[in-house]
């Protein structure tokens, strides 16, 4: 069972003694629905990585609320999974234990688990690479080993912070063909947060664009492909439109940063 996230008007305020207090996000409303796959892009410091904790119950709003699958979210769930740009693989663990490890912590290792982790494994290449170490893998294969730890736990929401930010251009490219795969198979409710713009358009049945900080939506894009994304869905002159729209919004956001410095080293 997969699960819809509602956030509402959240706002995020980082206070500390003796430093002005800095607005992360504000009015920030957002809704996924259940097993959607939906793309967050902004210009650094936005609030992107901050809305994705808050949906994660990682990090408390100052106000508004976020419900996940209907329910105020007010800590780390266990249903609900992460990957992050390091692939944070236990280096003295083999990748096989490392993709069972959540289930040992919680106690919850079990026969279909681990089943469901050999198939997983199987599916992103990783059969015959279950014995080895992280420090045997390239950076590629060890993000498709974080991948199984993430979906092992066949959790209801995946959130996904530049998970591929640290990999070269065709590595990356491979990753997002493959995550695209697994999620078509998993339909799990995913949540995306990256810079790269084409990789937003590619993977995301939507893609949300943030404001400068403090984060706000500023649009909503429907990408309109199928779910299954691959090489032809790069070549189609839509995409082209698509990550050519989202760009204007940062173009924009750096001429309006430019002309400000100007004006101030003309003050």
């Amino acid at each position: 069972m997969t699960e819809r996230i509602e956030v509402r008007d959240a706002e995020v305020v980082f206070s500390r003694r003796g430093v002005p207090p800095t607005t992360a996000l504000s009015g920030l409303s957002l809704d996924v629905e259940a097993g959607g796959f939906v793309s967050v892009v902004g210009p650094s410091g936005c609030g992107k990585t901050t809305l994705l904790r808050a949906i994660g119950g990682l990090q408390g709003l100052t106000g508004g609320e976020i419900r996940v699958g209907g329910d105020t979210v007010a800590g780390p769930r266990r249903t609900t999974a992460f990957m992050f740009q390091q692939p944070t693989l236990l280096p003295w663990m083999n990748i096989a234990d490392n993709c069972l490890a959540p289930a040992r912590i919680h106690r919850t290792l079990t026969p279909e688990y681990r089943s469901r982790v050999t198939s997983l494994l199987e599916r992103v290449g990783l059969a015959d690479f279950h014995d080895k170490y992280p420090n045997e893998l390239s950076g590629g294969m060890q993000q498709r080993a974080a991948i199984v730890r993430a979906l092992g736990q066949d959790p209801e929401l995946l959130l996904l912070d530049e998970p591929f930010g640290a990999l070269d251009a065709m590595t990356r490219e491979q990753m997002n063909f493959d995550l695209n795969a697994i999620w078509n198979r998993a339909k799990v409710t995913t949540l995306l947060i990256t810079h790269s713009i084409p990789e937003a358009v590619l993977l995301g049945q939507r893609v949300v664009v943030m404001s400068s900080r403090p984060g706000r939506i500023v649009d909503d894009i429907e990408i309109p492909f199928g779910p299954m994304r691959d090489a032809e869905t790069m070549g189609d002159p839509r995409f082209s439109q698509i990550v050519a729209h989202v760009r204007g919004y940062f173009v924009k956001s750096q001429n309006v940063s430019a002309e400000r410095s100007l004006a101030h080293v003309r003050d």
